[in-house]
């Protein structure tokens, strides 16, 4: 694989780093106890929506069932 195919899909968000995600996941922890403070529903439950899809993809990058080629 290019150097520029691998510069293009992490671009585009296709692929990230192990601290990609970790940062990603601080964030958005960040964000949902901001929401739960503001009494905001509606925010809480997309960032925490959104946090669980984050730390599910680390969870199998952690566990071996995402392979890279």
């Amino acid at each position: 694989m290019h150097v520029e195919d691998i510069e293009e899909l992490y671009s585009k968000g296709s692929i990230c780093s192990i601290l990609d995600l970790n940062l990603k996941i601080n964030h958005l922890n960040f964000k949902v106890n901001e929401a739960l403070d503001a009494h905001d529903r509606k925010s809480f439950l997309s960032f925490s929506d959104e946090l669980s899809n984050v730390q599910k993809i680390k969870n199998k990058m952690n566990s071996g069932d995402v392979h890279a080629f």
